[in-house]
C-alpha cells in the first residue's frame, strides 16, 4: 500500500502529493531523464523532423 501527503503551494494555484514509494533504482535518471537514440534540433520543429526521420527509415 502507498501513503503520501497532500501540500497545497503558498500560491495555492498548485498541489504536491509526495508519496513514500520506493523509486531509488529510477534516481539514476532523475533531473536527466533518458538519453535519446535520435536528438532533435531544438530550433527546428519535432513533427517535421520525426516525419523526416521516418521517411528516410522508409527508404
Amino acid at each position: 500500500m502507498n501513503y503520501g501527503y497532500n501540500y497545497n503551494t503558498p500560491s495555492g494555484n498548485f498541489n504536491i502529493k509526495p508519496t513514500d514509494m520506493d523509486f531509488s533504482k529510477y534516481l539514476k535518471y532523475e533531473g536527466k531523464g533518458v538519453v535519446p537514440q535520435i536528438k532533435l534540433d531544438f530550433k527546428r520543429d519535432w513533427i517535421e523532423q520525426t516525419l523526416e526521420i521516418i521517411a528516410k527509415d522508409n527508404q
